[in-house]
């Protein structure tokens, strides 16, 4: 039997569940990523993301919201400083914009920018979430779902399935 690390038994979050917290971080931030290597930030004027099922049901017990804002704003979870994060999430909280991917500032009223459908399962897991990217006029410009499938692995629906693992 192969050696392994402890790091492959555990991962860290911000959170008590990696698939509540570690997994919806890593999808924000692959949003993200992905607005910004479609040179699209600089359109956005709003970000909305539903979470569905199991991970709007948890939400804020499991930190859910607090990982989506720092995905969003460009953190990468295997390297966060928690208090770094903590004081991030609360500048939000208070109303500062988010800077997205750590390049555009955007307004994100907390209450109404991160939407918990509780009563709404996406069919093809129940840890679901869409992050959409809106221009001045409501119009959506960009829009990703994805899954937290468990242990962190995320799955998007250009992937099918297809879990992307950062181990």
């Amino acid at each position: 039997m192969d050696p392994f690390s402890v790091l492959e038994l555990f991962k860290v979050g911000i959170g008590p569940s990696s698939s509540h917290t570690l997994g919806p971080m890593r999808a924000a931030n692959r949003f993200a990523a992905h607005l910004s290597e479609r040179q699209m930030l600089t359109a956005v004027r709003h970000l909305r993301v539903n979470l569905y099922g199991s991970l709007a049901l948890t939400g804020v017990g499991h930190a859910t919201d607090k990982a989506v804002v720092l995905g969003l704003a460009g953190l990468d979870a295997a390297t966060v400083d928690p208090d770094e994060a903590e004081q991030l999430f609360q500048s939000i909280r208070s109303g500062e914009p988010l800077v997205v991917n750590a390049e555009q500032p955007i307004p994100f009223p907390l209450n109404e920018s991160v939407r918990f459908l509780g009563e709404v399962f996406l069919p093809e897991h129940p840890n679901g979430m869409r992050f959409s990217a809106l221009d001045e006029h409501g119009v959506e410009l960009h829009a990703e779902t994805w899954y937290s499938v468990g242990g962190g692995a995320i799955a998007n629906e250009l992937a099918k399935n297809a879990a992307e693992r950062d181990l």
